[in-house]
């Protein structure tokens, strides 16, 4: 990582100054993390792997700091995306950060802005990320940044008797839901199609994830970040925090579609996430990787399938096999989405601002 200061003049208010990360300051991020975040916070071996050690893109870490200790943080990972079909670089930023004691103070204003400007510098023609509602306001009052709508949060009960159970219905009540819900749901997940399999190693499939990222990217009109092996292995292979299945669809011409799940516990119970997915367009390809999945969940002991998508995910094919929006007074939180295009592209302006262009699921942040 380079070292060149990004910081703006000096204030007569601020009693900071800004710079990059260094690769030794990953036990300075984490205990930064750990002073935001508490038990939330991202361990060491994620900081390594995600930012001061990464192996995958290239990400710089853009930094605070007060009295020689951090107090703030803005990470811009540079991703190679196809926009129009065509390959370009766009920045996700994550670990925005703020000490509790330095903020409301202008700090994550100054590392946003910082990050903004280095990653423009470097030729991105985007910047994403998914704010949380702390930071979302900081975003909202930038003349750069745009917001588009929140994704959507969908779930489907995989065992109802065992979800309601989980959260405190009688014995015989949640049985009987679960009868029903059984009666309504499971068909669609009872006997996967034989041509998708779960792996436990992508490795020997790296040249035919990458034939999958081109054929579907180069053909996708919208936004999309390019998921070849380079990025699955970066974002979920070697992620040190979360355990993820992956299922893939292999028809005449090697894989044509994957999907990727991970599963927790939360509400009480345990969650699958459809964390994130890429098919070849055939209407039935998304419902025969779903109903792998689900099996695969439900044996597992999970009671409940989520997943966030919206613009130009599938969202009608999770529609078709179940998936309902979640009330936002049962979410427990927002997915808010935010994005700023780099001046020097103006031409991608109507593109960036049309929601059904971005291609968004949880695979694209560090969330899951």
């Amino acid at each position: 990582m380079s070292q060149v200061s990004t910081a703006p003049a000096p204030s007569a208010t601020r009693y900071w100054r800004t710079r990059l990360l260094r690769p030794d300051e990953d036990g300075a991020m984490a205990a930064l993390s750990t002073a935001c975040f508490g038990e939330r916070a991202d361990s060491i071996e994620f900081i390594r792997s995600r930012y001061t050690h990464s192996t995958g893109p290239p990400v710089h870490v853009l930094v605070a700091e007060a009295e020689g200790g951090l107090i703030g943080s803005q990470a811009v990972t540079l991703l190679p995306f196809y926009v129009g079909g065509r390959g370009a670089t766009t920045g996700m930023f994550t670990a925005g950060m703020t000490h509790p004691n330095h903020r409301k103070r202008g700090v994550f204003r100054e590392v946003i802005d910082a990050a903004e400007r280095f990653a423009f510098d470097r030729g991105v023609a985007f910047l994403f990320t998914m704010p949380n509602d702390e930071s979302l306001p900081a975003f909202e009052r930038s003349p750069s940044w745009k917001i588009l709508p929140d994704r959507l949060l969908r779930a489907l009960p995989l065992n109802l008797n065992k979800l309601l159970a989980d959260r405190g219905w009688p014995r015989a009540a949640s049985a009987i839901a679960g009868w029903l819900g059984d009666a309504r749901f499971a068909r669609r997940w009872r006997s996967p199609p034989a041509t998708v399999e779960e792996r436990t190693d992508l490795s020997s499939l790296r040249g035919e994830l990458d034939r999958l990222a081109a054929r579907v990217g180069e053909r996708y009109g919208g936004v999309m970040c390019r998921r070849d092996w380079g990025f699955v292995r970066w974002r979920f292979c070697e992620n040190p925090t979360f355990r993820y299945r992956y299922f893939v669809s292999r028809g005449p011409d090697g894989i044509d579609g994957y999907l990727i799940s991970a599963s927790e516990h939360r509400m009480g119970t345990r969650v699958v996430h459809m964390v994130d997915w890429l098919a070849a367009p055939r209407p039935e390809m998304i419902e025969s990787l779903l109903a792998a999945a689900a099996r695969a969940a439900r044996e597992d002991g999970a009671s409940l399938l989520t997943m966030i998508a919206g613009g130009g995910v599938e969202v009608e094919r999770f529609r078709a096999f179940g998936f309902r929006r979640v009330p936002a007074r049962f979410a427990g939180r927002r997915f808010h989405t935010a994005y700023a295009l780099n001046p020097a592209h103006p031409e991608l302006a109507e593109l960036a601002s049309a929601d059904a262009a971005w291609y968004l699921t949880l695979g694209d942040f560090d969330t899951i």
